[in-house]
């Protein structure tokens, strides 16, 4: 009969093999080959130190990140359960570690215990604001982004070892060749750490990124927390001292800066509604920021940064409703829309592509359609860059009709139509509104013939699309009507011999 000891080393081979496939996942983008690792890993913990034990805890922690960080914000809840958990069994180890932590020794494991149980809880702490904040729990997100923020600022005091620059940001490359999951190049924990914390709580060389990265992150999150419940002030100096971390670790034009800028540029925009200029200057920034991105690499998901920048820009420009403000918007829209657009789809998508071969694929992961879902993701994001063009031709749009510059809104709105078409189908909704802006822009030209033709053809796609009885379709049949009473040739009149 197997020895109880032999078991447990047994499945604390598999767990640590499990730990290191799933870094090797994460360096290499293979989110769904991640997931499924921790979940198991999550099994395991449980049969090795029992439900009631911190370092089960670490790995359901690491499960309710998982749900975020890869299946997005739509699983928030699973991720709140998940965190709800991890918190509940480490309440039972505060007074363990608060023991630990004061306790002033040179002891070198029970230091290392204590920090990895501080990490964890803050984790727990900062998982939990974030989903609380993601399911519009703001009083609660608050609650627990402070007791994280807390964590955090006592897992720094304890922190003797100084971080690297180069760590800032735990780099998840993509451009070298994949490995074996079970190369001794993976062998990044020995048995005998197991018992002080898992691999994947190490700050910038694992799961997750460092403790000045994690600063930044905390902050931002308070921030926007602070900007929810209407803490216009606060939710600034959160923001700023984000900014100041960033502006201590990276260059001047750190891509770290564009979603501090756009969360800058949202305070503004809510705290003076009827003053979009300064918003629009910080956004300015932003959209700079990825151009210079966009010149060292051209890939797609620049290309899809750099859309989004330029419409948030050209939309606060547009907002500040000023002749200033919209010719810089139409400048802005055109050379973004330019910059976006300057390759055709194809090669977009390809320069995008990983040359990882599915032979390689397979070698980790073991699951081919893995193959798939990364050539869907690719795909979708070239749909959302042919949306964010659309959207960047509607701005010119709207401005093109508000100088009476009919013809080339027409131009634009049949480009449109055609992208949106060919995306999304001919009875999408975006398509069906697109067409009805196109019978407006021919009414508002006086043009009632093709006026006509317009309304037949939006008529058919609404009645489709939002049914016969719709307010859209409704609408679009009494114009079309008006139009033909309008243009349809009266009685004969009687010549006046014949009176």
């Amino acid at each position: 009969m197997q020895r109880l000891e032999d078991i447990d080393l047994s499945i604390k081979s598999r767990l640590k093999a499990l730990e290191n496939e799933t870094v090797a996942s994460l360096k290499y983008g293979l989110t769904d080959v991640a997931h499924r690792k921790i979940i198991e890993s999550v099994v395991l913990s449980r049969i090795l130190y029992g439900e009631r034990e911190w370092r089960h805890a670490q790995y359901i922690t690491f499960l309710a990140s998982s749900y975020l960080l890869f299946k997005g914000p739509s699983y928030a809840a699973q991720a709140e359960q998940h965190a709800e958990q991890a918190k509940q069994i480490l309440l039972s180890y505060a007074t363990c570690l608060h023991g630990m932590v004061q306790y002033e020794t040179q002891d070198d494991q029970v230091q290392r215990k204590a920090k990895a149980l501080l990490l964890v809880i803050f984790l727990t702490y900062y998982l939990l604001a974030q989903t609380k904040y993601i399911l519009k729990k703001f009083r609660d997100a608050l609650h627990f982004a402070t007791k994280a923020e807390c964590t955090l600022d006592e897992l720094k005091l304890s922190d003797t070892t100084s971080e690297d620059k180069q760590d800032f940001c735990f780099n998840q490359s993509k451009s070298s060749k994949l490995r074996s999951s079970d190369s001794s190049e993976y062998d990044l924990l020995d048995m005998d750490d197991f018992d002080h914390g898992s691999i994947l709580l190490t700050p910038g060389g694992g799961f997750f990124p460092s403790l000045s990265q994690m600063s930044v992150r905390m902050l931002m999150l308070l921030g926007r927390i602070m900007l929810s419940l209407g803490k216009y002030s606060a939710a600034t100096d959160y923001f700023e001292k984000a900014l100041s971390i960033v502006n201590e670790f990276e260059e001047e034009d750190s891509a770290q800066k564009i979603a501090i800028y756009n969360a800058m540029a949202q305070v503004e925009q809510n705290k003076n509604p009827a003053d979009f200029g300064e918003a629009a200057e910080i956004l300015e920034k932003s959209y700079k920021i990825t151009k210079k991105k966009l010149k060292l690499e051209d890939t797609l998901d620049i290309r899809l940064e750099v859309a989004r920048a330029g419409n948030l820009l050209c939309s606060a420009c547009l907002a500040a409703d000023t002749p200033s403000y919209t010719k810089k918007a139409e400048e802005f829209a055109t050379e973004a829309f330019y910059l976006i657009t300057e390759s055709n789809g194809e090669q977009r998508v390809e320069a995008a592509k990983d040359n990882t071969t599915q032979e390689e694929l397979i070698s980790v992961s073991k699951h081919v359609y893995d193959v798939e879902a990364n050539r869907d993701a690719y795909l979708n994001a070239d749909s959302r860059l042919v949306d964010c063009a659309c959207q960047l031709r509607s701005i010119l749009i709207k401005i093109y009709l508000g100088s009476d510059r009919h013809q080339e809104a027409v131009k634009l709105l049949k480009q449109n139509l055609r992208s949106q078409q060919i995306t999304h189908g001919l009875y999408s909704a975006d398509a069906v509104n697109t067409q009805k802006l196109l019978l407006s822009t021919s009414l508002a030209m006086g043009e009632y013939k093709d006026s006509i033709k317009q309304a037949k053809e939006c008529l058919s796609l609404e009645e489709f699309t939002f049914g016969t009885k719709s307010k859209q379709a409704c609408k679009t049949r009494e114009i079309l009507e008006t139009l033909q009473e309008v243009l349809s040739p009266g009685p004969p009149a009687l010549h006046p011999k014949a009176k």
